[in-house]
């Protein structure tokens, strides 16, 4: 059973208006990276800033910067750093979910298990045989 003092790990995705130059977009970027920090969390990893065009328009743009991050912190804030997050100017769609290390993601791999019939065995021996006979 998790308890709600206990960091769990998190991730943020955002996306910054396109209409703000690559220097004023950055600079949102830290700031929402000091957010997060200044609530004492740790960030564990971070993605670039890149612009991007969107799927559809999204509070009437097209384009703008997309970045995320992912972070420890304790359940108790996430709602009301969640919510500080989407208010940052600049800011016009951020999400903000729970997430899992990677590494402890284990997939499941499906294999295909050949069951080879004695009809089969019979037949790669007799090639073997030919081969043999072809090449001394």
């Amino acid at each position: 059973m998790s308890s709600e003092k206990e960091p769990k790990l998190y991730e943020a995705a955002y996306f910054i208006s396109g209409l703000l130059d690559e220097e004023k977009a950055n600079e949102t970027s830290r700031n929402l990276r000091e957010l997060v920090e200044n609530t004492k969390n740790i960030i564990v990893e971070e993605s670039p800033l890149r612009r991007h065009k969107t799927a559809y328009p999204i509070k009437q743009q097209t384009e703008g910067f997309f970045g995320w991050l992912k972070f420890l912190m304790k359940p108790s804030g996430i709602n009301d750093l969640s919510n500080k997050i989407k208010s940052l100017p600049g800011v016009i769609r951020a999400s903000v979910i729970e997430t899992k290390r990677e590494e402890f993601v284990k997939r499941k791999i499906k294999t295909k298990k050949k069951v080879v019939t004695e009809e089969e065995i019979e037949r790669i021996e007799k090639i073997d045989q030919k081969l043999e006979e072809i090449l001394g």
